[in-house]
């Protein structure tokens, strides 16, 4: 039997993003099947680290998800699908202060709201609209009326110190989906649209050679590695073109359905190596 050791003990605060914790919370409100989808993520986490999962579980040790980790937005979501009504707000208040505050609010908005939305077994209508209300009220705290200037820059915000992924990213995904238009598109092109600092101010176009679904699995397999990689900013770049030519927009990212991508479970596999290196 599993028992608790002073090395076991994990101290943490009400509002850390744990999820021994929703796993339990979802177990104990009749939610069995996203409490086993909870463990089996938390288990495979847990595995890469070399720890007892078991343990973990039966003795209810915190499994706090560390903020610079690129599973952090989905883990994010898992939490809040089933987080107490009245806590939200304060619960993405600590998560912020803890967060870099100036892309967070993005991150919820254009990434998290999105998973929560999909991943919920059930009507979540309030709690997405508790989170949306919560984006709406730091925009207007933060004057997001933007000046001229701030107008004019927009970045994916990259967070990586080197190019490394990136590069990986278009050299095996063209060899396996034809992901890119290498002929009109090359490696430094690539490399310079993810990572400068406004998007606005280059020419640089991403001509795709795969279908629209397609890339927007990949986006999202990206995601973690950016502060705003989204389709908002991808169409408002204005560099982005598919594969019959027609400029991407918002519209066509989210209209485009992802449970049937061609090559999926080979894109899947290729992130997931690509994570265990970080």
């Amino acid at each position: 039997m599993n028992k608790l050791k002073n090395k076991d003990i994990i101290i943490k605060h009400d509002y850390d993003l744990d999820l021994i914790e929703t796993y339990h919370i979802c177990k104990e409100n009749g939610s069995v099947e996203f409490a086993n989808q909870v463990k089996e993520i938390v288990e495979y986490d847990l595995k890469r680290k070399l720890l007892d999962s078991i343990k973990y579980f039966d003795l209810k040790i915190p499994y706090v998800i560390p903020l610079d980790s690129p599973e952090y937005p989905h883990r994010l979501a898992l939490r809040l699908i089933w987080y107490d009504l009245n806590r939200i707000d304060r619960f993405l208040d600590y998560q912020q202060l803890k967060f870099n505050k100036k892309h967070f609010v993005d991150l919820i908005e254009y990434q998290v709201y999105d998973l929560v939305k999909r991943m919920s077994l059930f009507d979540n209508s309030v709690r997405l609209k508790k989170i949306i209300d919560w984006v709406k009220e730091k925009r207007k705290d933060s004057n997001q009326q933007f000046s001229s200037l701030e107008r004019n820059i927009l970045s994916f915000g990259f967070k990586e110190l080197s190019n490394e992924k990136l590069l990986k990213i278009y050299t095996y995904l063209n060899d396996r989906v034809n992901f890119i238009k290498t002929n009109l598109t090359s490696e430094n092109d690539f490399i310079e649209v993810f990572t400068t600092k406004n998007l606005l101010r280059i020419k640089t176009k991403i001509y795709l050679g795969c279908e629209t679904t397609q890339f927007k699995y990949i986006v999202e397999k990206m995601q973690p590695y950016f502060y705003t990689l989204n389709p908002t900013a991808i169409e408002r770049s204005k560099l982005f073109y598919s594969k019959r030519g027609e400029l991407i927009t918002r519209g066509n990212l989210y209209s485009s359905k992802i449970h049937d991508v061609k090559g999926k479970s080979e894109i899947s596999e290729f992130f997931l190596n690509l994570n265990k290196n970080i």
